[in-house]
């Protein structure tokens, strides 16, 4: 709480009953004043799919893929946004570190299993590992 005798610009009075209120204001109070004057000095870039040729109810991977691509390039960050009220298909993609992506709609993969390829596997414990590593030893599905 931040005293009556605190200078004029915190300092408030309120009737509440009929009662003056001015001797406490609430720190919280004075905090939200101050965070709703500051001013953003880094602005966080949304790029909106819609934006980059996405369509709702459509293959959208390039445009989906161009946002990304275009938000990566923002050296402190940014957001792609896929817009609420669309169903937009999408073959996988990479989202790489400062990139938010923000689905306020739908994302729905495509059923072409072509769309989906395969990707080596990432080295782990020091050694590349291969699928003729995992399948030498029966650990693939047949």
């Amino acid at each position: 709480y931040v005293s009556k005798s605190a200078p004029p610009s915190i300092a408030a009075s309120a009737s509440s009953n009929g009662i003056e209120i001015t001797d406490m204001i609430p720190a919280a109070t004075i905090l939200l004043a101050l965070l709703r004057s500051a001013t953003i000095v880094n602005a966080w870039t949304v790029y909106n799919i819609e934006d980059f040729g996405a369509t709702s109810g459509k293959d959208s991977t390039a445009a989906i893929h161009a946002a990304l691509a275009a938000a990566s390039e923002q050296r402190d960050g940014a957001e792609v946004l896929v817009p609420p009220n669309g169903n937009y298909f999408t073959s996988p993609m990479n989202i790489t570190t400062n990139v938010v992506l923000r689905v306020d709609g739908n994302l729905t993969g495509l059923r072409d299993a072509e769309e989906y390829p395969v990707v080596d596997l990432l080295p782990s414990y020091g050694r590349d590992l291969s699928y003729e590593d995992l399948d030498a030893g029966g650990g693939l599905p047949s």
